[in-house]
């Protein structure tokens, strides 16, 4: 008689705050500055515990995209995230910040 044997092997996945991250700005005009450092952020990632365990903060990006600033002024901007692809963002904090954009003194 055949004995059949069927079993699904899940990964473990968890939940992990990365916390200090640098907040970068990205693609801003040439002729703008951002005059304050930007904020730093955490990042809370789901994914499987042996990847999490091997992660560091520098394996992770938070960012903003200046690439639609035009003009001087405060803008508020999406802090946005990558990740290595096998990671799931849950959540950023701060969600958002509001940037003071100058122009640069030539």
């Amino acid at each position: 008689s055949d004995i059949r044997f069927n079993a699904v092997i899940e990964e473990i996945s968890e939940d992990k705050v990365i916390k200090n991250i640098p907040i970068e700005s990205r693609d801003l005009a040439a002729t703008l500055a951002i005059e304050v450092t930007l904020p730093r952020g955490s990042i809370t990632v789901n994914g499987p515990v042996l990847i999490l365990d091997k992660l560091r903060s520098n394996d992770i990006d938070l960012y903003i995209d200046c690439s639609n600033i035009k003009n001087p002024g405060k803008h508020q901007k999406r802090v946005k995230a990558v990740v290595p692809e096998t990671l799931e963002v849950i959540g950023i904090d701060p969600e958002s910040i509001i940037v003071d954009y100058i122009r640069k003194q030539k």
